[in-house]
């Protein structure tokens, strides 16, 4: 039994888009619903959204799975040779961080971001890159997470690399892209979306994010403890059929396909879709998240368009950005980076080797006794987080065929990750 509203729709947040079952029944008397329809509405209203960030959750995971892997495979040569930005955890001063996405919004306000780099982290996605720099706005650090090549955004003229500047940092993700790690004119450094793969590169922890640049940027800046966060051309809709701020690599009218409304800035519906739902949905998560914590940061919305976010202080980023006195203190990011860690490429090949010869006894088991090697593929899982990862298809197989088929291609990559690595 719930007695606080906000703590009772956390809750069935969390059951309805993470849980086990996949289906929800909604039951309430026909006098409630009468005497309330509008509340009624809104919570059927919210159920329904939370039923689209499942169903996106789960589509992104089966879609993205086989390049996630592949990827994190071809970047391992890379991702010996990094920092993991994680570490940086409880080492920074604190200060404001604005967090920038491409949403069409962008092109109204991205010049009020200029000249706050002594008051202010600049976060920005890769793909508001180059509509910043046309602006004049160099962002601290750039973000680029995808699984497909989105290395055009990094791709930059030697006009943008001067308005870039020097050590301007790139996060990468370990299982982005490889093409991203070839992007010149920056400091290169990594972060991990999976526990799996911050256990075997870092000994770390993984970034928690929405699965795009966004929501990955405002985790970091969160996890760093800077405050307040603010949101800048995260719009989470379209604008008249727009999905990018002009200037986008690839930026074109796109007509969403699902298209659904949800409330706008200024208290009109907008369009969005159900992808976008899910990111809006993850913010609202998070403010919920982070409203509990002791001592939270000021949480602002200063896109100049777009969806609410709830949790959110909507704000004009102008009015943001004049109340911010200079800092007494230039934070070096750069010179913090190059005092962490790199991974020990010993200890990694070591580990790497381990892994793969458990891989193959559990290959080999499969052959005699399928039924023996399925439990120990569940056990294996438990054992090793990364492990886990890798085996996540053979330890959901039904039969020995399918098990025999996951078990060769988990084998394949750790063949392709020793190779990479060497």
């Amino acid at each position: 039994v719930y007695l606080d509203w906000l703590e009772f729709e956390k809750r069935v947040s969390r059951e309805v888009v993470y849980g086990q079952d996949d289906s929800v029944a909604v039951v309430a008397p026909e006098g409630y619903k009468s005497l309330r329809p509008e509340a009624y509405g809104a919570f059927a209203s919210f159920i329904e959204q939370e039923l689209i960030r499942r169903s996106v959750i789960e589509k992104t995971r089966e879609n993205s799975a086989g390049a996630f892997l592949n990827n994190l495979a071809a970047n391992v040569g890379h991702l010996a040779d990094l920092p993991d930005l994680l570490l940086l955890k409880g080492f920074l001063p604190t200060r404001p961080a604005f967090i920038v996405g491409s949403g069409p919004s962008l092109t109204k306000n991205a010049r009020d971001l200029k000249g706050l780099n002594n008051k202010a982290l600049i976060i920005a996605a890769a793909s508001a890159l180059k509509p910043l720099l046309a602006e004049g706005v160099s962002p601290d650090l750039v973000l680029a997470l995808e699984s497909s090549d989105t290395s055009s955004y990094l791709d930059l003229t030697e006009t943008e690399l001067a308005v870039l500047g020097d050590n301007k940092i790139l996060a990468l993700s370990s299982s982005c892209h490889p093409g991203h790690f070839q992007a010149k004119g920056f400091i290169k450094a990594v972060f991990h979306l999976t526990a799996g793969a911050a256990q075997i590169f870092s000994r770390g922890d993984f970034l928690p994010q929405g699965g795009n640049c966004g929501s990955a940027g405002f985790a970091l800046a969160y996890v760093w403890g800077m405050n307040p966060l603010v949101l800048v051309g995260q719009d989470q809709a379209y604008d008249n059929g727009k999905l990018h701020a002009a200037g986008t690599p690839g930026e074109a009218d796109q007509k969403a396909f699902d298209s659904l409304n949800v409330n706008g800035l200024d208290g009109r519906p907008v369009e969005t879709d159900t992808g976008l739902l899910a990111s809006l949905g993850w913010f609202v998560e998070a403010a919920r998240t982070i409203a509990q914590k002791g001592n939270p940061p000021r949480l602002f919305n200063c896109s100049a368009g777009g969806a609410e976010v709830p949790g959110f202080i909507n704000m004009p980023l102008s009015t943001i950005t004049a109340s911010l006195p200079p800092l007494s203190d230039w934070l070096d990011l750069p010179a913090f980076l190059y005092r962490l860690p790199r991974p020990d490429r010993g200890e990694l090949s070591a580990d790497l080797d381990q892994l793969a010869s458990l891989v193959g006894s559990l290959r080999r088991l499969a052959r005699m006794d399928y039924r023996k090697a399925y439990a120990e593929v569940r056990e294996a899982g438990k054992l090793s987080k990364f492990l886990g990862q890798i085996l996540a298809e053979a330890a959901v197989a039904s039969g020995r065929g399918e098990l025999l088929a996951s078990l060769d291609k988990a084998d394949e990559f750790m063949t392709l990750m020793r190779s990479s690595l060497n």
